[in-house]
């Protein structure tokens, strides 16, 4: 199915349907695609530092610095 196209089926009756879609990029670019997909529209721009998490590692409270990230 090509890219930014979409397919609604509709059934009165019982309905079964397969769908094979293949991509052929290397793991890398579709990496760099979602990461950039995320960047776009969750990033909040700052220019605020964000310091270290000085916490033990298994003390998790220093996330909430990070995840206010995006």
């Amino acid at each position: 199915m090509p890219h930014g196209e979409y397919h609604v089926g509709t059934q009165n009756d019982l309905s079964i349907a397969v769908t094979f879609w293949f991509y052929n990029h290397s793991k890398s670019r579709i990496l760099n695609k979602l990461s950039e997909a995320i960047r776009e529209q969750y990033f909040v721009s700052n220019s605020e530092p964000l310091y270290p998490d000085l916490n033990n590692l298994e003390n998790t409270d220093g996330i909430e610095d990070t995840l206010k990230l995006i």
